[in-house]
């Protein structure tokens, strides 16, 4: 019923941990002691309340530790030497006059922190798994963490299922828009003080094809968010934005143009090099090939509408002309690197981009 109070009652258990015999009793109330503060953390709910007790960092960038971390000595427990998450060990023991520290047996990181975020992250709790392994100093782990959390919210959140029956990848459940927010929130927190304290970088630590893992995850953390920013402003109806946003992932090949001139040509060349390169993609922005897609072609079609209907900027007949050329080459560049790729999509979805392509091109 309440974390800090069961705390209390765990407190007890490593009492006399140093007794000498029988052989074994001690460290067994040790290991005791240990799983019920991880399995308080798990029950624990999320929040300021949460983060109190087990952590958390600062907006800028600063740490605090929870009542647990500040209560070690009392677990027998001792932070990494090379930790910089909480205050130092010694400080931490000088705040309790229980358990000299040669009594400290095991790392807080180890008992605690990993097998707790790895419980969490089993249980779908993203965010809490998250920042546990934030607090742990597991930089490249977070950032992969966050790359498949944002790569699975994009893919759930998506509507691609029921574009037979004309639905639109704007729509969201009142669920999925906290769900979205609570986890957006946190990828842009993290990753904003990672980038200015050059953490998660993957920096010498290469995947099986000695590639940098590290800095793939979060290459494709930026991505995913720019894909959730482009919804979010396609469903409150900028669609401009919408497309602007899609176009500086680079994950469509729009900008191919050719030099003939003709309204109906694309550089087919330069679009089957962009297929080429999908398999080098991250696993989660391969998963997301059908969101980002329609997504796309959604904002083409829209800012077709808005030209076609006479909204928008204000222009001469050429202008419009030109601007509809345009969207009607991206539109026809989108749909040959679609039937270019490997991937496999539903045919609801090849079906939905074949409509919105021939919208536009009316």
């Amino acid at each position: 019923m309440d974390a800090k109070e069961g705390l209390q009652y765990v407190y007890i258990l490593p009492l006399s941990a140093d007794q000498p015999s029988p052989p074994g009793v001690g460290r067994e109330q040790l290991e005791a002691a240990w799983e019920l503060v991880r399995r308080i953390i798990v029950m624990a709910n999320g929040g300021p309340m949460w983060e109190e007790l087990v952590g958390g960092v600062r907006g800028d960038g600063t740490r605090f530790p929870g009542v647990i971390p500040t209560h070690l000595p009392l677990l027998r427990l001792s932070l990494s030497s090379s930790s910089n998450t909480y205050p130092s060990p010694q400080a931490l023991s000088s705040s309790s006059s229980f358990g000299p520290p040669t009594l400290q047996t095991s790392d807080y990181k180890s008992q605690i922190l990993l097998p707790t975020a790895s419980s969490l992250l089993s249980n779908d709790r993203l965010t809490e798994a998250i920042k546990l392994y934030d607090l742990a100093g597991e930089y490249d782990t977070v950032v992969g963490c966050l790359a498949q959390a944002l790569g699975n919210l994009v893919t759930s959140g998506s509507t691609t299922s029921g574009l037979g029956a004309g639905g639109m990848t704007w729509s969201a459940t009142g669920d999925q828009q906290d769900r979205t927010k609570e986890l957006e929130k946190t990828a842009r927190e993290i990753l904003t003080v990672y980038e200015r304290l050059g953490r998660g970088t993957g920096l010498g630590v290469s995947g099986p094809s000695g590639s940098n893992t590290g800095g793939k995850d979060r290459d494709a953390c930026v991505k995913l968010l720019k894909i959730l920013e482009a919804s979010e402003r396609g469903r409150d109806g900028h669609v401009e934005r919408a497309l602007e946003i899609i176009e500086s992932t680079a994950l469509v090949p729009l900008d191919v143009a050719t030099t003939s001139g003709k309204e109906s040509e694309v550089d087919v060349m330069k679009v089957t090099k962009k297929a080429e390169e999908f398999t080098q993609q991250h696993e989660a922005l391969q998963r997301c090939l059908p969101v980002y897609l329609v997504l796309c072609m959604d904002a083409l079609s829209g800012v077709a509408s808005k030209i076609k209907s006479g909204g928008g900027v204000h222009a001469g007949e050429a202008q419009r002309h030109a601007t509809l050329a345009i969207l009607r080459k991206k539109s026809r560049a989108l749909m040959v690197y679609a039937g270019l790729l490997k991937y496999r999509m539903s045919p609801e979805v090849y079906g939905y981009l074949a409509r919105g392509d021939v919208e536009i091109a009316l």
